[in-house]
């Protein structure tokens, strides 16, 4: 049984704790946005259907090189907060100290690359706005995508975004031919 008064006192110490918190999808997912040695960063805080008696996920947009972060993804996973979390520990806390700790230290973005991209803090992008395509698929067809490589492959393929960075990837290959 998942208490939604424990559920919303954890919503609201996020809110306390931390500025310029963003609700994208109420009592699901929140982004809090935060400068860090000069950079934007956006902390995406996904709320699953059984916390607080479930951790919840954090990521880092950009990802970042950091002992707390798995770099691929983004995914906070080592901070000690959530390596300890329970039902009774505070979000606000966990968050702000995650926050606490990259200000301290500010992290390389994850690749080597030292440009991060442009995030706007105070405004950032909704999760689902980054494939807005996905807004458009079936619960069967999110299924499918989850379980069937194949299908997955071909989706991708066809994203927009996809499709740009091919299209930038040629003309930079073309660029750099006509360079030699």
């Amino acid at each position: 049984m998942i208490d939604k008064d424990a559920r919303r006192r954890q919503i609201d110490t996020l809110k306390i704790f931390n500025d310029n918190v963003q609700e994208v999808i109420e009592n699901e997912e929140y982004t809090v946005g935060f400068d860090s040695g000069g950079r934007p960063f956006i902390l995406t805080v996904f709320l699953y259907p059984s916390f607080p008696n479930e951790k919840p996920k954090i990521v880092i947009t950009p990802s970042v090189e950091h002992p707390w972060i798995f770099g691929p993804t983004g995914e906070v996973n080592s901070a000690p907060g959530l390596l300890n979390f329970a039902a009774h520990s505070d979000l606000g806390r966990i968050v702000r100290a995650i926050i606490s700790e990259l200000e301290k230290f500010p992290p390389k973005i994850f690749g080597g690359g030292e440009e991060a991209p442009q995030v706007d803090v105070n405004h950032p992008p909704p999760a689902e706005g980054l494939i807005p395509e996905l807004r458009s698929l079936t619960i069967d067809e999110l299924k499918e995508l989850d379980n069937d490589p194949e299908f997955l492959d071909d989706f991708v393929e066809e994203l927009d975004v996809v499709k740009k960075l091919r299209n930038d990837m040629d003309v930079l290959l073309q660029e750099i031919e006509a360079i030699a």
